[in-house]
């Protein structure tokens, strides 16, 4: 589910054009919100 979100937001991503920046700012929030839920 969670990986389905990040490649949809991947592509939404390459859709909008997002800078490189931006995308690792999606995944960094993506990460911190996957650790909190399985900590």
């Amino acid at each position: 589910m969670l990986i389905e979100k990040s490649a949809r937001l991947l592509r939404f991503g390459c859709k909008k054009r997002f800078n490189l920046f931006e995308i690792n700012q999606i995944y960094g929030f993506l990460a911190m919100i996957t650790a909190l839920y399985y900590n």
